[in-house]
């Protein structure tokens, strides 16, 4: 039938996959932000990848002038992850509970003060959202804002429109094709 050697590489790719979709996915969702989004700032091209990252390319037409956007993309059964020239966007496939969004907004909190503390921290409700929450390089509707990571979960509890999500906007100078 199978032979050993198939087995323990089928294990062996488990076993690797595992850490990024784990039980705790408040610290997963974390993980992959930050291995594959928030290590993009300060690196050159579009930044890391994992290796299953799908490739989509789309063509718009803005302001009369035609654009190719190259999106990798990561779906998994519990996380996703889209990285775009100028973002790079974690989300869950399955709602967090608002205690493991809550967790995770802490956490996450913790890691843009220590890696990024020219971000100032915001929290937002004008959605009416259970966590709003944003880290930017400007004041939310007084100043321009450059740059900068929003932290969303609206907790609707309706698993069609609830979800976590955090997208990094990249430092324009870290934004590929700048």
């Amino acid at each position: 039938m199978f032979s050993k050697s198939f087995i323990a590489c089928g294990a062996g790719l488990f076993l690797a996959a595992t850490p990024v979709f784990a039980e705790d996915r408040a610290t997963a969702f974390l993980t992959l932000f930050e291995n594959y989004c928030l290590s993009r700032i300060g690196e050159e091209g579009p930044g890391h990848l994992p290796p299953e990252a799908q490739a989509e390319t789309t063509t718009f037409t803005l302001n009369g002038k035609s654009i190719t956007q190259t999106r990798h993309i990561l779906r998994g059964p519990e996380l996703s992850l889209d990285q775009k020239a100028t973002t790079c966007a974690v989300t869950t496939e399955k709602p967090l509970s608002d205690a493991a969004a809550s967790k995770l907004a802490a956490k996450l909190g913790e890691k843009i003060e220590s890696r990024l503390p020219s971000l100032r921290p915001y929290e937002q409700d004008k959605l009416g959202w259970k966590l709003h929450r944003s880290w930017l390089d400007g004041i939310p509707s007084t100043t321009a804002i450059n740059w900068g990571v929003i932290l969303i979960h609206p907790g609707t509890g309706d698993p069609g429109t609830d979800f976590t999500s955090a997208t990094l906007i990249l430092p324009p100078a870290d934004r590929a094709g700048s």
